[in-house]
């Protein structure tokens, strides 16, 4: 089970979730906003009123695991196969979108973007009071959760489950890197074209777009960047 998204961007009225594909009867549910919708349009020679779910679906069945190489954005979905029953779940670099899961080998898999699924479903839940304590001191583990049978997937993960069972896979992570050598002036213009192109990638919507400052610097800066866009 899975908790769908709300219709955030034009292209969600396109693919009511869950989503299967006729042709090759996999089945998707996501919550999802791609940042490069434009460049999946293009690279996968679909319309741009190509709903995000679909476009991951149809990556999927072109490129297998390897699609999540051509995502950004955040996201989390599941993609069902129904041919032999296996399952395969994702999420974005950061786990900006987050999945939830548990597993009971022989017994059942669940999996939402919310808890409701899980006290509904679960035959067993058990508070998780060492996530409380370490979410106390600010350091609480990325995959553990306030349910010691619930785990959250991990940014940059993907799962696998099937006959043999759940398998979890990285197929990203943040490496380190050596700065070029430019001037100052080269740097702040490398910022500015980065920051143009990060803002400017969220600004897809189904309305109006407004923003919430917190009166932080970062919140301030998105939000005068997008009105100089907009």
């Amino acid at each position: 089970m899975y908790a769908t998204q709300r219709f955030i961007t034009p292209q969600c009225a396109d693919c009511l979730m869950p989503y299967q594909d006729k042709q090759s009867q996999l089945w998707i549910n996501a919550d999802v906003y791609l940042t490069n919708h434009e460049f999946l349009c293009e690279l996968l020679q679909a319309d741009n009123s190509t709903a995000d779910a679909k476009l991951i679906l149809l990556a999927y069945i072109k490129y297998g695991a390897n699609c999540l190489d051509y995502f950004s954005g955040y996201f989390s979905f599941v993609i069902y196969n129904p041919l032999d029953k296996s399952l395969f779940a994702a999420v974005d670099q950061f786990s900006n979108n987050p999945l939830y899961y548990s597993y009971e080998e022989g017994k059942q898999f669940i999996c939402a973007n919310e808890f409701s699924p899980f006290r509904k479903l679960s035959s067993q839940l058990t508070i998780n009071e060492k996530h409380f304590l370490e979410i106390t001191f600010d350091t609480f583990s990325l995959t553990e959760t306030s349910y010691q049978e619930v785990f959250r997937l991990k940014g940059g993960h993907y799962l696998i489950v099937d006959q043999t069972g759940c398998q979890q896979h990285c197929y990203w992570e943040l490496k380190k890197s050596k700065l070029p050598k430019m001037s100052r002036e080269r740097y702040y213009q490398e910022f500015r074209n980065i920051f143009y192109n990060a803002v400017n990638s969220c600004l897809r919507n189904n309305g109006e777009n407004c923003s919430q400052i917190s009166g932080g610097m970062d919140s301030s800066s998105v939000s005068v960047q997008a009105a100089i866009i907009l």
